[in-house]
């Protein structure tokens, strides 16, 4: 398995991501899950190390509690109450399909890919979360009210939602920690193009998603009268027409009032996909290459 100093760097990222995380009601909360998180993987860790025998052994460990949990996840929110207006949760099935198929496939082309889709899907959405969450958005009115007027309902809120959006990343990094020279393997020579191409497909895969939901606001539940206003403003400024934007139907991308708020959500979650692309490629792909 992983080095000693590896597997504490890896908890205390853990920690970090579940902190943010699981913090958008109230940081003490969020600072609780994170501990909590922090434990279940320090002991998950150490009886891998003790009972697995080398990294490809403990990496499809986490590979088949990836592919389950997400599978399951996947199946829940196909039946579950406006479930899959998220992102987040089409993001799930992403997962799967990497998890499931890029670990066993002959095929490097479609591997490289996948793995770089759901690379920048799990990042970007995890900071396109926070971006909405620091803004007022992110989790539906009356969620928060019965969470701030009943501690256990605040808890499991945000247990989960934090960890819908705060696992997702972990996985890729413990499977880069453990896959890391197959991985070196598996993008060599195509860097660049595989990461350029994984980004771009989820871009358009957020953009196709965006168009199919006339008001962004509502589904993360942002401050509406704000961000219609700013909305508007913003159309303004670029010179979008008043009438067309709102009927979502200005420019070939279908921006609506809500494009001030998708715009800065949209901001953050491509900037937090592309930081974490570029720290994939410098410190897992291009150092391994050095080393070998």
């Amino acid at each position: 398995m992983l080095p000693r100093h590896q597997q504490h760097t890896l908890v205390a990222l853990v920690v970090a991501h579940y902190a943010l995380g699981c913090g958008f009601l109230r940081a003490t909360t969020g600072l609780k899950i994170a501990a909590l998180h922090g434990l279940l993987w320090f002991v998950a860790l150490r009886v891998l190390d003790a009972r697995v025998d080398g990294t490809a052994r403990g990496a499809e460990v986490v590979r088949v509690i990836a592919f389950a949990t997400y599978f399951g996840f996947s199946v829940a929110m196909l039946y579950g109450r406006d479930a899959m207006k998220f992102l987040t949760n089409w993001c799930l099935l992403v997962h799967v399909c990497y998890f499931a198929i890029a670990h066993t496939t002959p095929f490097d082309g479609f591997a490289r890919v996948a793995h770089a889709t759901g690379l920048c899907a799990a990042y970007s959405i995890y900071w396109g979360f926070l971006t909405a969450s620091a803004f007022g958005g992110g989790v539906p009115a009356e969620i928060l009210i019965a969470a701030r007027e009943e501690p256990h309902t605040e808890l499991a809120v945000s247990a989960f939602v934090g960890w819908i959006h705060s696992s997702p990343p972990l996985f890729y990094l413990a499977d880069a920690c453990l896959r890391g020279p197959e991985l070196q393997k598996l993008y060599a020579g195509r860097r660049f193009s595989s990461l350029a191409i994984g980004m771009s497909l989820f871009f358009l895969f957020g953009q196709a998603w965006e168009c199919f939901h006339p008001n962004t606001i509502e589904v993360y539940c942002a401050p509406e009268a704000v961000w219609r206003a700013r909305g508007r403003a913003f159309g303004r400024a670029l010179g979008l027409d008043a009438e067309r934007l709102s009927k979502r139907e200005a420019t070939i991308f279908r921006l609506g009032e809500d494009v001030a708020w998708s715009w800065t959500v949209k901001s953050g979650g491509v900037l937090g996909g592309a930081v974490a692309v570029c720290l994939f490629d410098a410190l897992v792909l291009r150092r391994r290459a050095k080393l070998d």
